[in-house]
């Protein structure tokens, strides 16, 4: 009986543990600043070449997209002061 309660709070902590809403970052607006151009990416087996958008809102917000002919998202860079999201 003694290791079931254990158990019980361990399942109970990974039940919950999954059970955050993602963050969500501001909007660029007016008040961004935004650079747009190409990045190109090199290791030694291959070689990848996209647009690039960065925005940034003074130290603390910064966002960076990534793009493979403009449709298609390679990676996706989200931060402020708090928390940072990358996908890709």
């Amino acid at each position: 009986m003694r290791f079931l309660i254990p158990l019980v709070f361990m399942g109970l902590a990974l039940a919950f543990s999954g059970c955050q809403t993602p963050k969500t970052f501001a909007t660029p607006d007016a008040s961004w600043k935004s650079h747009i151009g190409q990045l190109k990416y090199t290791d030694r087996h291959r070689t990848v070449i996209g647009e690039v958008v960065v925005q940034q809102r003074g130290d603390q917000e910064f966002q960076l997209d990534f793009f493979k002919a403009a449709e298609l998202p390679l990676i996706s860079i989200r931060a402020d002061a708090a928390n940072t999201r990358v996908e890709g």
